[in-house]
């Protein structure tokens, strides 16, 4: 889903949506739909535009329920962290 989506999503229904996440994080589970990415060819700099795959570098969009899942566990782990 695009970052637009996900966010009406939470607008309409954010409880639901919190206790999604929440039950991912307690559980450790990470939806197989969530590691799903996009990755798109960029040419490296400097290097004209061929058909050799060597001339090209991998830029990766990551899914944005993802993203947000990661974050709630990295913000998670250093609360803990600093907590301690």
């Amino acid at each position: 889903m695009s970052n637009k989506i996900v966010n009406t999503v939470f607008k309409v229904i954010p409880i639901k949506l919190t206790v999604i996440y929440n039950a991912c994080v307690r559980t450790g589970c990470f939806l197989v739909n969530w590691k799903i990415a996009k990755m798109l060819p960029i040419f490296k700099p400097g290097i004209e535009n061929s058909a050799d795959t060597s001339k090209y570098r991998p830029f990766t969009l990551l899914n944005t329920e993802g993203k947000v899942l990661e974050k709630l566990r990295s913000k998670r782990i250093m609360h803990h962290l600093f907590k301690r």
